[in-house]
């Protein structure tokens, strides 16, 4: 055991009275009153104290005796008394240094000093010391029953006071309040309630302990534990340690004061305690978390060489914010391994591990482990997607996920179908809500089909979104048609031409044409032809006359192809002009004017030729090779009292002849019958 001296703290604890008078005491006894007080702390040793005494609160102070330090022969009996050991000559020179004539009063003054708090740190009892400094006196001369207040005087100034001591009563020191102990390793800690020490003029206290086998209390301490002097402002620890206890053993407890005079008062109440191995406990080490699917698994190593440990807590906060640092074992855990489901977590998180032993203390935590929180659920699509084609390129964007661990986008193309493959052309993660891709114009490939999908910090990708469709800019003319043969026919061209690619891109054909002699074009399919046309027929040709063709291709962007090669023919027509007929016959002074039309195409080259009959039987031509655009003609030849009858009959640029039109008369042949 090892009491807690108060008064080892003595030296500083006397200086910081310097601004303040010591304390004096006045105790009952049944022969009186009975005075201690301290000797001042700022001046030299007083060889002489006067004391006055007055009844309480009336009249005034009398000297009633005079006490007298004791001699060197005497203190050097104090410092056998109390113990001073090694201590003695040290004091003894002390005392003799105080005592000569050639030292001055400010080295006095701190010999004084020094003195006083050696000598009372070394004393069990305050008594033996009081008596040698002159600070001690029996009153007997006051009256049992009465009130008495006292002053201490020296060298001419009142040094302490008391005041309202009733003589011949005597009071014990009250019971102690307040007793706590607190277990420690092989030992107990104790501590009670002290204020109001000084001023009952309590000197210490005596601790008794009642052993595990044991049925009473015994005193432990030889002396009491002096508690007079500590700063009753200040917190206490303990007062009290007791050592070589038995852990986890049960001992009681109790403490009484002893005052000034060395009586002692009424024990407090006991308190038990059962000390324990109180060392800190070793921590686990090679604490390793790792993630698993939606978990994270953490497994560690029991304390190295401390087999105190009979179990675990886990402990988790979010990386870098000890703040939020909770602990996930509810009861302590008896595994080195733990699986944690920290779904509602987003980010990093650490974990640590303590042990603890069968007094529920636990360690310090581990080296803490973090990793990533575990995540296998895809994030959110986003709720836009947008995209247009411009020359070259196409442009996607997209509002953001409403998922809050979102690491970027990757973009997927789909060339024929929204729902062919899906390529990646996202080479990174696209960190922004934008995207832009370069395509070849070269490849002529003008729609696209374009999917974003999400991607969080963990790995975890969404699905692909619903496709955009985007058209870029078609700049690129399909390839020339390969013109294969022109075939000449009976009044009409034909021509075959192939296309050497499969372009879906290709809206349809022109057809070009060009005279023999001319350089410019003309354009015989001003709407086009049908993208899967690959034959054209030109029935607005002349026989006889030299053609030259050539087939454009163009997009549905109206992008044309260069024209295909020339190949040049001209065609024959066979066919027999169409049957004139004649409208109107009319006699005048000029002669017989007919008109007359066509009914069917008339080939350009045609010429017309007006015959004419007597007896309408023989027709001989009167007119020259008329243009088959003509359709009037004046015979004024014609006699007009003659009766003529008129036929007209077509020429073909071959020669073929077609059939007569109907023979008309003239108005003086009307009433011949015309013979057939």
């Amino acid at each position: 055991m090892m009491p807690l001296v108060a008064v080892l703290v003595f030296l500083s604890a006397l200086s910081s009275h310097a601004q303040s008078p010591p304390s004096a005491w006045a105790f009952g006894v049944q022969r009186g009153v009975a005075i201690v007080w301290l000797p001042p702390s700022n001046d030299t040793l007083p060889a002489t104290y006067i004391v006055l005494r007055r009844s309480a609160g009336r009249g005034n102070y009398e000297r009633i005796a005079e006490t007298r330090r004791g001699t060197r022969e005497e203190f050097g009996q104090l410092c056998q008394q109390i113990g001073a050991g090694s201590f003695r000559d040290t004091l003894l020179l002390w005392f003799d240094a105080h005592e000569h004539r050639q030292t001055s009063d400010s080295v006095r003054r701190v010999i004084a000093r020094e003195l006083r708090g050696m000598i009372l740190a070394q004393s069990s009892t305050v008594l033996p010391v009081a008596r040698w400094f002159g600070t001690y006196l029996l009153d007997s001369t006051a009256r049992a029953g009465e009130r008495y207040d006292y002053a201490i005087e020296s060298g001419g100034r009142r040094i302490a006071t008391v005041e309202s001591v009733q003589a011949g009563t005597v009071a014990l020191p009250p019971k102690p309040t307040g007793l706590r102990a607190m277990p420690v390793d092989s030992g107990a800690h104790l501590v009670w309630d002290v204020r109001g020490t000084q001023k009952a003029g309590i000197w210490g206290y005596h601790v008794w302990r009642r052993d595990p086998r044991s049925t009473e209390l015994r005193r432990i301490t030889a002396e009491p534990v002096a508690t007079i002097f500590l700063d009753e402002s200040l917190p206490i620890a303990y007062l009290f340690a007791d050592s070589n206890l038995r852990n986890d053993s049960l001992y009681a407890y109790a403490v009484s004061a002893v005052d000034l005079l060395g009586r002692e008062g009424e024990r407090s109440d006991t308190v038990t305690v059962l000390p324990f191995d109180s060392r800190p406990l070793q921590a686990p080490y090679g604490l390793l978390a790792r993630a698993e699917g939606d978990s994270v698994i953490i497994r560690w190593h029991p304390p190295f060489e401390d087999r105190r440990a009979i179990g675990y807590h886990v402990y988790r906060w979010h990386t870098g914010d000890t703040t939020t640092r909770q602990r996930l074992t509810l009861e302590i855990l008896h595994d080195t391994i733990w699986v944690d489901h920290p779904r509602e977590l987003e980010g990093d998180v650490s974990y640590a591990v303590t042990a603890v032993d069968r007094y529920g203390r636990e360690s310090q935590p581990s080296l803490p482990h973090s990793v990533p929180v575990p995540d296998v659920i895809p994030p959110a699509l986003p709720l836009l997607l947008d995209g247009v084609g411009e020359v070259g390129q196409a442009r996607l964007r997209w509002s953001k996920s409403p998922s809050r661990d979102v690491w970027g986008y990757e973009v997927g193309r789909s060339l024929f179908h929204p729902d062919s493959t899906i390529t990646l052309v996202s080479l990174d993660i696209i960190t922004d809500t934008t995207f832009i891709e370069t395509l070849p114009i070269a490849s002529g490939r003008t729609t696209y089909w374009y999917r974003v999908r999400v991607v969080d910090r963990h790995g975890n990708r969404s699905r692909w979104s619903l496709p955009v469709r985007i058209v870029l800019p078609d700049i690129v003319p399909p390839q020339r048609p390969q013109l294969e043969e022109v075939v000449p026919g009976d009044g009409v061209m034909t021509l075959r031409w192939s296309q050497p690619l499969a372009e879906d891109d290709v809206a349809g054909f022109l057809i070009l044409r060009r005279e023999d002699g001319n350089t410019t074009d003309v354009l015989l399919t001003p709407l086009g032809l049908h993208a899967a046309a690959r034959q054209y027929t030109d029935s607005t040709v002349r026989a006889g006359i030299l053609y030259s063709y050539s087939v454009v291709a163009f997009d549905s962007a109206g992008n044309r192809s260069k024209p295909s090669r020339r190949i040049s023919a001209q065609c024959y027509d066979t066919r027999t002009p169409p049957v004139p007929e004649i409208d109107t016959l009319i006699v005048t002074a000029d002669g017989v004017t007919l008109t007359w039309h066509y009914i069917g195409y008339v080939t350009e080259g045609t010429v017309a030729i007006i015959e004419r009959s007597t007896t309408g039987e023989t027709f001989v031509p009167i007119s020259p090779l008329l243009p088959a655009s003509t359709r009037r003609y004046t015979d004024g030849s014609a006699e007009i009292t003659e009766a003529y009858y008129y036929r007209i009959v077509l020429r073909s640029p071959n020669g073929i002849y077609g059939k007569p039109s109907v023979a008309r008369a003239s108005a003086a042949s009307r009433r011949q019958q015309l013979r057939r």
